[in-house]
Formats: C-alpha cells, sequence, structure tokens
C-alpha cells in the first residue's frame, strides 16, 4: 500500500492513473454510445436492451462501482496534475511563445469541468429522472419502462437537445487529446507509429462524436418519432 501511495504521489504515477482510467471510462462510453444507437432501430431494440441491463442488477452495480473510482480518481489526478504544472512555474513568462497544438488540446482543462456538469446533469436527466419527473411512469405494452419514448420526449426539445450537442462536441474534443496522450503514456510513443496513434486518437473521437449526436439530431428532425 504504502508502494502504491508513494507511485501516486509521483507526476507519472498520477498520468498513469489517468491514461488507465481513461482506458475505463472509454469503455464505458463506447458501450453507451452503441446503446443509444439502438434509439434509431426503434422502441423494441431499445427497450429490450434496457430490460436486459437491468435483468443483472449485480453486473449493472459492478460497472457502476468501477465508474464511481474511475470518474473520480481521472478528476482528481488531472486537478493535481494540472496544480504541478502551474506550481512548477509560478512566475509567468515575460513572453508566452505558444507551442503548436491542437484545439482538443488546447480545450482539454476547460472541457473537463463542463463534462462533469454534463454528467450530473444527464444521470438528473434521464437516470434519476429530476428534470422530468414524467418520464419515470413511462412503460411500454410489455410493462417495461419505455426508454424509447422517454429519449425521444427528451430530445424533442431543441434546448435540451443543444446541451447534448455542446456536451457532445465537448466530449469529442476531450477524446481525441486524451486516447493519444494516454497511449502516449502507456508506452506507444514512438517515431514510427505516432502518426497512427494520432489517426486512431481522431477517428474514434469523430466516431462516438457522430454516434452520440445520431439521437438526439434523428429526433430533432423527426426521422425518429
Amino acid at each position: 500500500m504504502n508502494q502504491l501511495l508513494r507511485i501516486w504521489d509521483t507526476t507519472v504515477g498520477k498520468k498513469v492513473v489517468m491514461a488507465l482510467t481513461g482506458i475505463v471510462l472509454v469503455g464505458f462510453i463506447t458501450g453507451h454510445m452503441l446503446g443509444n444507437l439502438l434509439l434509431l432501430s426503434g422502441p423494441e431494440s431499445i427497450n429490450t436492451y434496457a430490460q436486459i441491463l437491468h435483468a443483472e442488477p449485480a453486473l449493472l452495480w459492478m460497472v457502476r462501482i468501477v465508474m464511481l473510482v474511475s470518474f473520480p480518481a481521472h478528476i482528481v489526478a488531472a486537478v493535481q496534475l494540472t496544480a504541478r504544472a502551474g506550481n512548477a512555474r509560478p512566475v509567468a513568462y515575460k513572453q508566452l511563445k505558444k507551442q503548436t497544438s491542437t484545439i482538443a488540446a488546447q480545450t482539454m482543462r476547460i472541457g473537463g469541468p463542463v463534462l462533469m456538469v454534463f454528467v450530473i446533469f444527464h444521470l438528473a436527466h434521464y437516470t434519476m429522472n429530476l428534470v422530468n419527473p414524467e418520464f419515470a411512469t413511462l412503460h411500454d405494452a410489455e410493462g417495461r419502462h419505455d426508454v424509447y419514448r422517454m429519449l425521444v420526449a427528451g430530445f424533442s426539445n431543441p434546448s435540451i437537445v443543444g446541451v447534448y450537442l455542446a456536451a457532445v462536441a465537448s466530449l469529442g474534443m476531450h477524446l481525441r487529446h486524451g486516447v493519444w496522450s494516454a497511449l502516449q503514456t502507456l508506452g506507444a510513443n514512438h517515431p514510427a507509429y505516432n502518426d497512427l496513434r494520432k489517426q486512431v486518437a481522431t477517428v474514434y473521437a469523430l466516431v462516438m462524436t457522430l454516434g452520440f449526436a445520431a439521437g438526439p439530431l434523428a429526433v430533432l428532425a423527426g426521422l425518429v418519432k
């Protein structure tokens, strides 16, 4: 335990924690996006999917516990690394020469807090039904929670869709730099495949962005009713 705490206290240790928890979050995000796409297949597909998820409470809670550990650990590591970077240069440069960087990298520090606020809103909206309490009473003909009607009702509101699309755009930029950086931290840093690492991060971020945006846009456009 003491050895783990000593590793955690180092900058490298915090970067490794960020990378590993980031991979866990990437796995969850990918599964969540694929589940959301079932909205485009109609009520039977997504309602059956939701029923299957809740049919195994032990498995569902195991995933939740992993997320409840990974998400805060990721945030704490990021905040502490940011603080260390600031402390390393307590006096500002007289003339700051900006390094070549992507928009994704430049928005990481603001993107993290934005996503954290959105996650809280998202849970309140569709999981806890605090934004729309009536969602908890929606059931289909088989008595299952009607996730399809809930999502269609939620995404029929242009303001809600706007919030989700802004969050999806922020997520895409966060994933673009985060995946690239995590792979670098875990050893995939070599001239022979650095370009590939960049391409993998870009394609993944783009796929996640389009996947998450598809449902809200389809409902708002009237393609899903």
